[in-house]
């Protein structure tokens, strides 16, 4: 498919559609595939509350689109490669991987203005690399039993609203984020921790866990809050932490009982 359009585009398979390439458009609407397989997305434009979306894909590509207001949300899908997109000013996540994701590679993303990339619910084994994201409300979280990410060589400047610019939310601190990666990435300039781990919906009385993350060679600086929380995660999630830069946040280096 090629040239301009008016609407949005939904392709529904049976199990599954294959090989379909949409390119070169701008559209008033969304994208909105269900059961598709090794296909394609390229040069789309949207500058309308609309969006890329999928359940249920397979080995598929998202790749130098340019999508102001709108954003890119997948469930239940495997082996996407989401790849050089421009994001800006998204009503919600710019890139979500939201319930049961495995295996994607989300690298070299530009994002603006917008909550970051979201890693929910058990999506698990996903590389999150090169991504740039500026002035964000947010960068980027792992959220909810989301487990084995690797999160690196991400470039974090300005995050805001009160989000750190790694977030690890156990929800309720029963929710296992279990050996997570966090290496390589620059986090600065933004308003709260540098890294943080929380428990959003508060932590149950009986919460435990032997669970890990890794933490390593990052730089992290200029933040409001401390360069790495972890107290929250005591008890819970136990962090490795070594070989960062941490220098001129507002509160601690590293703040944790564990």
């Amino acid at each position: 498919m090629g040239s301009n359009f008016t609407g949005g585009i939904s392709i529904f398979g049976a199990k599954y559609s294959s090989n379909i390439v949409i390119e070169n458009l701008w559209l008033d609407g969304g994208i909105n595939w269900f059961n598709v397989s090794n296909s394609k997305i390229s040069n789309i434009k949207i500058t309308v509350r609309a969006g890329i979306s999928g359940t249920s894909c397979y080995n598929c590509t998202i790749e130098r689109n340019y999508l102001d207001q709108a954003h890119i949300i997948f469930f239940c899908s495997s082996r996407l490669v989401v790849k050089d997109n421009f994001i800006t000013s998204s009503y919600w996540h710019a890139i979500d991987l939201n319930s049961g994701n495995h295996h994607w590679l989300v690298t070299n993303n530009t994002i603006y203005n917008t909550l970051g990339i979201h890693i929910y619910s058990g999506s698990n084994y996903n590389n999150i690399t090169y991504n740039k994201l500026y002035n964000c409300h947010g960068g980027i979280f792992l959220v909810f039993s989301s487990s084995y990410n690797l999160v690196k060589g991400n470039i974090i400047i300005g995050a805001n609203w009160g989000y750190p610019g790694i977030m690890i939310d156990s929800i309720d601190g029963t929710d296992h984020c279990r050996n997570n990666i966090i290496i390589n990435n620059l986090i600065c300039f933004g308003e709260s921790d540098g890294i943080k781990y929380v428990t959003s919906h508060g932590r149950r009385e009986d919460a435990s866990g032997d669970c890990y993350t890794f933490i390593e060679s990052n730089t992290i600086y200029g933040n409001g809050g401390d360069g790495i929380n972890w107290k929250a995660a005591y008890g819970i999630n136990h962090a490795i932490i070594k070989n960062n830069i941490i220098a001129n946040n507002s509160g601690y280096g590293i703040n944790g009982d564990n």
